[in-house]
């Protein structure tokens, strides 16, 4: 008898699992022509890149007379302002003003010691320094310039005049004396040459600390020793104030080619799109509940494709919304933001929209000066833009007027 066992193994059905989907990655369309992606500086003119320098320090004489004099006298304050401007990333003037009150000591010699004993050893006087300097930016020349950075160092050299006056009246008395001393007020050249370390504190001011080399005429205290000059060293703490330029900003900016092409030239065909029929055709809206400027004077902002800067044309819209809203306080304004999403030409995760409504609400706020309580949002990533596409802009942002 043959004995048969039938053996039956379990199997497990396998888990589904859905098919991997490799998802590309968006590219932005590439341009004609490739070199429209240089970078530029901004074309800037004759009042922008401006600021101002206050300096409060110390300065140490080490002239002949002071060589046995106290060394904690020595140390006088001294105030320093000046007003630049910057001719380029590197290189920057400064016309400069000085003040202070400085120290001086008659002789230890022994001719005079009973001189000295009776009318006093030491004396003040005051001196006042104006100068030219020039100035080059150490970090940007050895490094990338870079905005955004917060230190750098600057060189500076500077050739100006120097002013004494007030000497005591008891150097009068020393002359009569005999004792050789001019107390006339003098004028001496000024010779200096330094280095100033800033750090930057918001986008307008930067905190320094500068130090320099002097040197002044030998007869400036009063005293003549035969040498040529006297040598002073100047050290103080101060801040660097940037004034505002024509773009709104402070300091020196980048820009794509393009951009820079257009930047400063639309003037004439501005001025003759702000015309009184325009602005007249505007009115007669006024009474209107709804006033949509984008349909009814073609004011809207176009942006480059993947850009959301507004440029110097693009701001002369701005300023139409601007001057209507100032003309009627009844009314705000709703800043609405699209991109070209919807046209595969920009991608959705860029924001694009966003950041285009908040660079025009930042211009109308802070060049305009339009009150952001009156100012609404409203933007869609993905919504298709009310105006076609033109090269490379996108008319990416339109306003509408409501009553309040």
């Amino acid at each position: 008898m043959v004995l048969t066992i039938a053996s039956h193994a379990q199997q497990t059905k396998p888990k589904w699992k859905a098919p991997h989907r490799t998802i590309p990655k968006w590219v932005s369309p590439k341009r004609e022509n490739e070199e429209e992606v240089l970078e530029l500086w901004r074309p800037y003119g004759v009042s922008d890149n401006w600021f101002v320098d206050f300096n409060v320090g110390t300065s140490v004489p080490f002239s002949e007379n002071m060589e046995f004099g106290d060394a904690f006298k020595q140390y006088r304050p001294v105030f320093d302002f000046g007003v630049g401007k910057q001719f380029s990333y590197l290189w920057s003037t400064k016309f400069n003003v000085g003040y202070k009150q400085t120290f001086g000591k008659i002789c230890d010699d022994a001719d005079v010691n009973e001189i000295v004993d009776y009318y006093g050893n030491e004396y003040l006087f005051k001196m006042c320094v104006i100068s030219i300097n020039e100035q080059i930016d150490l970090t940007n020349l050895l490094c990338p310039y870079n905005e955004n950075r917060k230190f750098g160092v600057q060189a500076f050299a500077g050739v100006g005049v120097n002013y004494a006056w007030g000497f005591p009246k008891k150097m009068k008395n020393l002359i009569r004396e005999g004792y050789e001393f001019d107390n006339r007020d003098h004028v001496n050249l000024d010779l200096c040459l330094g280095a100033q370390c800033l750090y930057k504190l918001s986008r307008a001011v930067d905190a320094s600390l500068r130090v320099s080399a002097n040197l002044i005429g030998d007869n400036h205290n009063g005293l003549t020793h035969g040498t040529f000059a006297d040598p002073y060293v100047f050290a103080g703490l101060g801040v660097v104030v940037h004034l505002q330029d024509y773009y709104g900003d402070y300091r020196y900016k980048k820009v794509h080619r393009w951009e820079a092409k257009s930047l400063r030239t639309q003037h004439a065909s501005i001025a003759k799109y702000l015309n009184d029929e325009k602005k007249a055709e505007l009115k007669s809206r006024e009474e209107s509940e709804v006033v949509r400027i984008g349909e009814l004077m073609k004011t809207h902002v176009s942006f480059y494709v993947d850009r959301f800067y507004v440029n110097d044309e693009q701001l002369e819209n701005l300023r139409i919304v601007a001057d209507f809203l100032k003309d009627n306080p009844d009314v705000n304004v709703i800043i609405k933001g699209y991109s070209g999403a919807s046209d595969n030409c920009e991608s959705p995760v860029m924001h694009l929209a966003q950041k285009r409504v908040d660079a025009v609400k930042k211009r109308l706020i802070r060049n305009l000066k339009v009150d952001s309580s009156r100012i609404e949002t409203w933007y869609d990533e993905e919504a298709k833009a009310p105006f076609e596409m033109k090269g490379e802009w996108i008319d990416a942002v339109v306003f509408e007027m409501t009553r309040r």
